[in-house]
């Protein structure tokens, strides 16, 4: 493992940081990684709580020299402006993010969120049309000698040795861990059909991820 690159959210570092003792690999904190900024998520900004170049100060496995890509973030934030973020965060990580060649040797793990596994994917691979995921989704993607891109794993959850393992996942849905209110998926599956499409996800926050857009109330 060449190095780690997450988003600034707490789970995400302590994950990071979990990792870091087992692969003895420092992790990296990279702003453009960090979950949909949008208000039904986080009804104020949440920005000055975001403190990306201080990570390392409180967590010793963090590599504190890392020049991020992204220092602002807007909030809120639309899809498409997070797409384009975790597209160009993705590029960067792999690209002069990780030294002035690129990533021509080892692995980069990245740990994100469920919003922009399709983006990130995406971004490498192309034409991806990857769910979103309820929790602990590992997906790999490998560079060629041609320098292409491909997908060979998506959205594994084998590795778990306890709690849901969903490991008929398929590239289109994903099935519901349960019917929970709780789980928070449930209530969006529109066709009760036990499955979770993007497009089912993504209608849930159709009036946030235009931000902009104009309401007129009588």
């Amino acid at each position: 493992m060449a190095s780690q690159c997450l988003s600034i959210r707490r789970r995400c570092v302590q994950t990071a940081e979990a990792a870091a003792e087992v692969l003895n690999c420092p992790f990296r904190v990279e702003n453009g990684l960090c979950e949909w900024l949008m208000k039904s998520w986080y009804p104020t900004d949440p920005r000055e709580q975001m403190c990306g170049e201080s990570v390392w100060e409180v967590y010793p496995s963090c590599e504190g020299t890392y020049p991020q890509l992204y220092k602002e973030l807007e909030y809120p934030e639309s899809d498409d402006k997070m797409r384009e973020r975790l597209y160009k965060a993705m590029r960067h990580i792999v690209g002069d993010g990780h030294g002035a060649a690129g990533l021509n040797f080892g692995s980069v793990l990245v740990i994100g969120h469920a919003s922009g596994i399709d983006a990130l994917c995406d971004s490498l691979v192309g034409d991806v049309d990857t769910p979103p995921f309820p929790f602990c989704g590992l997906t790999s993607m490998q560079k060629a000698s041609d320098g292409s891109w491909s997908m060979t794993s998506g959205l594994e959850q084998n590795f778990l040795s306890q709690g849901h393992t969903l490991s008929d996942v398929k590239p289109s849905f994903v099935p519901l861990p349960g019917t929970k209110a709780t789980s928070g998926l449930a209530g969006m599956d529109k066709d009760g059909d036990g499955t979770l499409t993007r497009g089912e996800w993504m209608s849930e926050f159709h009036e946030d991820a235009h931000p902009d857009h104009d309401e007129h109330h009588a």
